[in-house]
């Protein structure tokens, strides 16, 4: 029993030792760093991303001018001269170009600026109020960079198609007339190849 006691008289200040040794390693340990550069990218914030609605839809000034210039008897040609005309004329909107004027219908009728893009959107939705034929195009222009900022873009080109009706008296078996609404004359005199698309490619 003595040799018990003596045993565990000579133990204790080992591990009393032991105990105090532990806390002071603890206590020398320097506290983690941060290694997340988060404070050098720059913030993004939410974008919100317009509807297909959004993007089509009409308000009442556009939807009256439709009413009172392009809802008639006229030829689908007819219509789109006056529809070129009120767009462009310098008595009516008098849009002109902008490149980076990626906006809605209701965005470009009221700014009354535009790329081809936006051109070809706010046209066709205001043909498509009037019940006119049209769809849209791509037109395959030449491979063309630009600059912007950092970045090297490949630009394209859209623009819209006009057809006559498919009322069957009106029906053009041979020699169709159509009539492009673009905002680059250079692409229609060129007649670069072009193909038809579908709206979801476009939204796209």
């Amino acid at each position: 029993m003595k040799g018990f006691r003596y045993l565990i008289l000579v133990c204790l200040p080992l591990l009393l030792s032991c105990q105090s040794n532990e806390n002071l390693h603890v206590s020398q340990i320097p506290p983690p760093k941060n290694l997340y550069l988060d404070n050098k990218f720059i913030p993004i914030y939410p974008v919100d991303i317009e509807t297909e609605q959004e993007i089509f839809q009409l308000d009442d000034d556009m939807r009256v001018m439709v009413q009172n210039k392009l809802v008639n008897n006229l030829s689908a040609q007819e219509k789109a001269r006056i529809l070129l005309e009120h767009l462009f004329n310098e008595e009516n909107i008098a849009l002109r170009y902008e490149g980076n004027a990626n906006v809605t219908a209701v965005g470009a009728y009221h700014s009354k600026t535009a790329n081809c893009m936006s051109l070809t959107i706010m046209a066709y939705a205001l043909a498509e109020e009037a019940g006119m034929n049209v769809s849209f195009q791509e037109v395959d222009v030449p491979e063309y960079w630009v600059r912007n900022g950092q970045y090297s873009m490949l630009t394209g080109h859209v623009n819209l198609l006009v057809r006559e009706g498919d009322d069957i008296n009106r029906r053009v078996v041979w020699g169709e007339k159509r009539t492009q609404i673009d905002f680059d004359p250079f692409v229609a005199r060129k007649r670069f190849p072009s193909h038809v698309i579908k709206k979801s490619t476009l939204i796209a």
